[in-house]
């Protein structure tokens, strides 16, 4: 069974526990309407699917075992993490947040890696996926 699509923090809010913390990651395969890049939302299971979600008190999480079998094999495998509380707030001015795992171990924002930010807002930009905190 498919799980739902919530674009909104409403719609989002009514699928998880705002108490715990979600974890977020890049789903690729996802298809909607001829739309693929999405957003797949953890918390313990995928509770929803999404084009866009803000979050607060943010960590950003890399398997290293599984990155490493990805450089390893050129082969997509889920490894990477952005993991934080789901909010309603809008920043303005953030910097874009990369992560590649042929580039290293970790997030980047330019040339310094990252490890926590306070906010971040992942949403899908035509084709590309950005991270932005």
């Amino acid at each position: 069974m498919s799980k739902p699509i919530a674009e909104t923090f409403e719609e989002q809010l009514a699928l998880i526990n705002p108490d715990k913390p979600l974890r977020v990651y890049r789903n690729l395969n996802r298809n909607v309407d001829g739309q693929k890049g999405w957003w797949s939302v953890k918390q313990g299971v995928v509770r929803l699917h999404c084009s866009q979600i803000r979050l607060k008190n943010v960590r950003f999480l890399v398997n290293e075992k599984l990155r490493q079998q990805v450089v390893d094999t050129k082969r997509k495998v889920v490894h990477a993490f952005v993991e934080g509380y789901l909010t309603k707030e809008d920043y303005p001015n953030l910097a874009e947040i990369r992560y590649n795992p042929y580039e290293g171990p970790t997030f980047r924002m330019g040339e310094s890696s990252i490890s926590t930010a306070s906010f971040v807002h992942l949403f899908r930009d035509g084709n590309a996926m950005k991270v932005m905190g």
